[in-house]
């Protein structure tokens, strides 16, 4: 397919494909709507989003592996969700009467 100059542009690498179908659906998701930000950023300011591209890509990777850091943290205190944050902070307003 990737030899009709006509449809070349719109099939997907190979070695992209076989990642998405490797790792979980989670990381397949938002690596599809981190490139749709980016064609979005890509379209409203062109020279920005190829000048920061690669260090914000470079900032969220870290940024991930940092909230890993956080959540595995959380885990081992006992508070395994978002929601579990809102109602130990719910209890302890109560606790405190406000």
């Amino acid at each position: 397919l990737r030899q009709i100059k006509s449809i070349a542009k719109f099939v997907p690498s190979g070695l992209a494909m076989g990642i998405a179908f490797i790792v979980p659906a989670y990381y397949s998701l938002v690596m599809f709507y981190g490139l749709v930000v980016w064609l979005i950023w890509k379209a409203v300011a062109p020279a920005a989003a190829q000048k920061y591209n690669f260090a914000l890509a470079s900032g969220l990777i870290a940024g991930e592996g940092l909230m890993g850091i956080v959540n595995a943290g959380l885990k081992i205190v006992g508070i395994h969700a978002l929601g579990d944050i809102q109602l130990r902070i719910r209890e302890l307003l109560q606790y405190l009467g406000l």
